[in-house]
């Protein structure tokens, strides 16, 4: 007997529009449309891409740094005015060693002192397939939401 074929629910299938975007046809607008199908919504404002994960509370911007040839991955966490610097600092070493693929950074002291930078990028010299795309996003979120459930990121709050 036979048996069926597993299907894959219609927000899930991969874009078949582009397997392989040459390093010239990278653009805001072609990678929204990669990252439609995500579980995830997607739209641009002021030429940024950005993806909205419910489950992180926050905005990920897409942005492509033309000249270096890569696809930034970023985000950026509120943090709790009152935690010392040193606590965010030895926090994010911590979250840093423990999870790969994604790097968290806490602003210097005399700086944005209320903050967390999250970043990944993917380069994309001589072009990109739209698989390694979905998968640097995918593994972005993914890290993101391990980050902020499973280690001691969450006491930083804002």
């Amino acid at each position: 007997m036979a048996k069926d074929k597993p299907t894959i629910p219609a927000n899930k299938v991969p874009s078949k529009k582009w397997v392989h975007l040459q390093e010239n046809d990278v653009t805001t607008e072609k990678l929204k449309d990669v990252f439609d199908h995500l579980s995830c919504k997607t739209f641009i404002e002021d030429d940024e891409l950005y993806l909205d994960i419910d489950e992180i509370n926050t905005l990920i911007l897409v942005s492509i740094n033309y000249g270096d040839k890569y696809i930034s991955f970023s985000c950026v966490f509120d943090v709790s005015k009152t935690v010392p610097f040193l606590t965010k600092t030895l926090i994010i070493n911590e979250v840093n060693n423990s999870i790969p693929f994604i790097k968290f950074t806490v602003p210097a002291e005399d700086a944005f002192n209320d903050c967390i930078y999250s970043v990944s990028d993917l380069g994309f010299i001589g072009g990109v397939s739209v698989i390694e795309l979905e998968r640097a996003a995918n593994s972005f979120i993914a890290a993101l939401k391990i980050a902020l459930t499973d280690s001691e990121l969450h006491k930083l709050n804002g």
